[in-house]
């Protein structure tokens, strides 16, 4: 069974699928990872602002927010950076959070919430 966001208006989204910017700067500061060069960080690898004109060409769901990106591919940069560069993480982070056909709709804030009640 699909799990939709109710939207209202276009411009009064349900958020409870989304990320707002609030929502999304405070998940991404409690990123932790080590590098590849055994560095520890803390919070973002990319601004949003990197994020969005690295992915610009990519297609991503009716709906998706610059901060629903922001998690995503921070986070997914955070858990595979030892074992790919930044293009496939690009890349990988897409296919999981943005163009799997079969998950719900705003699948990056279910997937950090369930991550968070683990």
């Amino acid at each position: 069974m699909k799990i939709y966001c109710a939207f209202v208006k276009v411009k009064e989204k349900d958020e409870s699928c989304h990320f707002n910017e609030e929502s999304a700067k405070k998940t991404v500061s409690g990123i932790r990872y080590t590098d590849r060069s055994g560095m520890e960080h803390v919070g973002a690898h990319w601004t949003p602002e990197q994020i969005e004109i690295a992915t610009a060409s990519m297609k991503f769901p009716e709906g998706t927010t610059k901060w629903d990106k922001y998690v995503a591919f921070n986070s997914f940069y955070a858990d595979l950076n030892k074992v790919f560069d930044e293009a496939a993480i690009l890349k990988a982070a897409h296919s999981f959070y943005f163009a799997d056909e079969d998950a719900p709709a705003g699948k990056i804030k279910k997937y950090i919430d369930a991550m968070r009640n683990k």
